[in-house]
């Protein structure tokens, strides 16, 4: 009677288990399958990709800031410019030509932005590492007073066996004061297009900018800078 005992409550017991083995199965199946296979593709394994084409992005908009700065907002010499020290500087306003404002559009800049950091996604940074599917590619740009927002679409599609998942929106913000410095800029070649600029009288009301001028072989200088960014933004007025 007794042993006839014990042999039930092992069968209970082994009864519970089971039930309880199979309440585990069908509430985390999935968890503990990705758990017990390394291989298995889920979301967390999309944060490398993710973060690497970000990187990417970032790298290629501080270096346009950097050249659009040194170059009047431009990437390359224009056609009109003025010479300091021996090196040449574009002159966005050229009093000696029929359209004296040569100043390159906010769109356009937001535009050229856009398709550098295109240009560099798709062909300098290198996913040879990932196994995925590229799709279209669009980036937009957004320059902000202190910042710059760069949206890029692009459909990288990650597949595992059965399983694929798609990382399509990378988003950067960098902080710059370009937006701001663009601002000044704009105000002191229409003042410089329209007559003459009066640095004082634009100093007292506008002291988050600080603007200074330079004499040039050919005409003058300009350079505009914030507390956040020094090295500020460089250009030309070309004299008559």
């Amino acid at each position: 009677m007794k042993k006839r005992a014990q042999v039930s409550v092992f069968i209970l017991l082994g009864i519970i288990v089971i039930a309880v083995i199979g309440a585990v199965a069908y509430f985390y199946g999935d968890q503990i399958q990705n758990f017990t296979r390394p291989g298995t593709l889920d979301a967390s394994r999309l944060e490398p990709l993710k973060s690497f084409v970000t990187l990417c992005m970032e790298e290629s908009v501080n270096e346009d800031l950097i050249n659009l700065k040194k170059n009047s907002g431009y990437f390359n010499k224009i056609s009109s410019t003025v010479i300091y020290s021996g090196y040449e500087i574009n002159a966005i306003v050229d009093k000696s030509s029929d359209v004296p404002n040569k100043m390159n559009s906010k769109t356009g800049i937001e535009n050229e932005i856009s398709a550098n950091v295109k240009d560099v996604v798709m062909n300098d940074c290198d996913l040879s590492d990932f196994e995925i599917v590229k799709g279209e590619i669009k980036v937009e740009t957004d320059i902000k007073d202190s910042s710059v927002v760069v949206k890029m679409d692009y459909p990288l599609v990650v597949s595992k066996g059965e399983t694929s998942l798609t990382v399509n929106d990378f988003n950067v913000i960098i902080e710059d004061d370009f937006g701001k410095i663009y601002d000044a800029v704009n105000d002191i070649v229409n003042a410089e297009v329209n007559g003459g600029f009066d640095i004082n009288e634009y100093f007292l009301e506008n002291k988050d900018v600080t603007v200074t001028r330079t004499d040039a072989d050919n005409g003058i200088i300009y350079r505009i800078v914030t507390d956040n960014e020094e090295d500020g933004f460089v250009f030309g007025v070309k004299n008559e």
